[in-house]
């Protein structure tokens, strides 16, 4: 997030973010009578018990808010996904990134120290998902896993719908849709599915891979399904 990225983290993580966890989704965001977001309630913390200036603040922008929630998303992630010994070191690494946060007093320095974090822990997960997923990576390739998210494919706001649908499974694949899927939202959470690599995009930029579509068998309610990766295709928005 660099100065122009934060400012468009608000439409980014509204139009675009995929759910990792069912806390997280279930952290519903308000909207003003404008239908902007009310900071307060996209902040990852309780901001009426907000101290300091940098949680003062970020309950009070809506960019920061945004942002400090998309980080949370990440962190909150990579502690469900990540080994023993590797938790306790993103635990102690948030530790220490939140004093350093901390001691920022203006806004320049806390949009900076919200857009190291976030670079960082992404660089983290999409190692972490390319790890997950290295028994589906080529063409034809199945496995058999667990569901471990189901949701709406945008971030969820009080009063509104739900729109789209969201699937991630154990071993990192994930599906979305801009429909909402009768297959899947009869599945539950734990679920045993066998997930196969259908499809990979061709001719994609360089580290841009979204695109590849997988099926789905759920083993419990033997339900069919197969869906994108991504929202867009690589290449796309």
């Amino acid at each position: 997030m660099r100065r122009v990225h934060i400012r468009s983290i608000v439409a980014g993580l509204l139009a675009l973010l995929v759910l990792a966890t069912a806390s997280f989704a279930e952290r519903v965001i308000r909207m003003d009578s404008k239908g902007d977001p009310i900071p307060s309630t996209a902040a990852s913390f309780d901001c009426s018990k907000a101290a300091g200036f940098a949680e003062t603040t970020i309950c009070s922008d809506v960019p920061l808010a945004m942002a400090d929630r998309g980080i949370d998303e990440t962190y909150q992630f990579l502690l469900q996904h990540s080994t023993p010994e590797a938790r306790e070191a993103i635990r102690r690494e948030q530790r220490d990134w939140l004093r350093r946060r901390n001691t920022c007093t203006e806004r320049q320095c806390l949009e900076q120290a919200l857009d190291a974090r976030d670079r960082q822990l992404t660089s983290v997960s999409a190692a972490l998902d390319k790890t997950r997923r290295a028994n589906v990576r080529q063409v034809g390739q199945c496995e058999t896993t667990r569901i471990d998210f189901i949701g709406p494919r945008l971030e969820q706001v009080e009063g509104e719908e739900p729109q789209g649908t969201t699937v991630d499974f154990a071993n990192g694949v994930s599906q979305v849709s801009y429909d909402r899927e009768p297959a899947v939202l009869k599945s539950r959470k734990g679920d045993p599915v066998h997930v196969c690599l259908v499809s990979i995009p061709r001719n994609c930029p360089r580290g841009d891979d979204r695109g590849k579509i997988y099926s789905a068998i759920n083993l419990r309610t033997h339900a069919q399904w197969k869906l994108p990766d991504s929202s867009h295709r690589c290449g796309g928005a």
